[in-house]
């Protein structure tokens, strides 16, 4: 156990002692190189030493490592849950907490909880969701990096807060308080004929402070101007079930926020790896009516 404990403190210290912003920003400008020889030197050091797979990945050569970053995968390398009561898992990630609101607050790790008021930066926003659910979805840097709609509807704004890059790893997550508040972040609306009102918590981290959000010009970064309120673009705001919603440009955290009448899939827990389009949650009238 003490052995564990050094190596959390290292992986905390490496990861957050560093200039943060001045990472991000050399990580913006390395990932957009386009010398071949570094950037195949890059990937097949992911590969080898970062868990980097590309067998689902649409395309297998890349012109910068940001490409890699963002890359599509092939068709059919993610199904999305047939039943249409179900709300999705907008990305591939591991699930760090997920439960239910608790008098506005929400679980980051044992011992930590937040405000969805300072989350959200809306006093309104929070209420709605004050008796509803939340899973928070980790994105390791080896993943697939873009996110989908958990369910058919109108994006009708998208908030864009600048902040801090901490790290988002478990060590950072349990030693950090109001960590996601403090981290530059998006809250995306998603208002579901189906479900209600659903909203998306895009959290950039340190190396990963780009955020790239359907129908959103410019891309969102460190250098953004904040707080803002940007809407889509006309012809761009309505999004399927499983359809593109962004990405981000390596890997981070979502925060899905659920209304009361979605009940999250029982079998969630912290530590579950999870695919796009897995059940996160089922309609309470639906399931009721089984």
């Amino acid at each position: 156990r003490r052995l564990d404990g050094i190596r959390d403190e290292f992986a905390f210290a490496a990861g957050n002692w560093l200039p943060r912003r001045t990472m991000t920003r050399c990580m913006h400008w390395l990932a957009r190189r386009q010398e071949r020889w570094l950037v195949q030197g890059l990937i097949w050091l992911w590969q080898h030493v970062g868990g980097l797979d590309l067998s689902e990945s649409a395309d297998q050569q890349f012109a910068t490592l940001n490409e890699c970053f963002t890359r599509r995968l092939r068709p059919g390398a993610r199904t999305l849950d047939p039943d249409q009561g179900a709300v999705l898992s907008p990305c591939d990630g591991i699930v760090m907490a997920c439960g239910r609101v608790c008098e506005g607050l929400v679980l980051q790790a044992k011992r930590h909880a937040f405000s969805l008021d300072e989350l959200l930066n809306d006093v309104w926003l929070g209420a709605h969701y004050r008796s509803g659910s939340w899973v928070t979805l980790r994105l390791t840097p080896d993943m697939y990096h873009r996110f989908h709609a958990p369910a058919s509807g109108r994006i009708g704004r998208v908030d864009w807060f600048p902040g801090d890059l901490w790290n988002v790893h478990p060590p950072a997550v349990r030693r950090v308080p109001r960590l996601y508040c403090r981290n530059e972040r998006a809250v995306i609306r998603l208002a579901s004929d189906h479900f209600g009102l659903i909203s998306l918590v895009p959290v950039a981290a340190i190396m990963v402070g780009s955020l790239r959000v359907r129908g959103i010009d410019p891309l969102l970064g460190p250098d953004s101007p904040g707080p803002a309120t940007l809407k889509p673009t006309d012809g761009t705001d309505f999004v399927e079930r499983g359809q593109e919603m962004g990405w981000f440009e390596q890997g981070s955290t979502i925060i899905v926020l659920l209304p009361e009448s979605i009940a999250l899939d029982p079998d969630l827990h912290p530590g579950k790896r999870m695919l796009m389009g897995a059940r996160l949650g089922l309609s309470r009238c639906e399931r009721l009516s089984r």
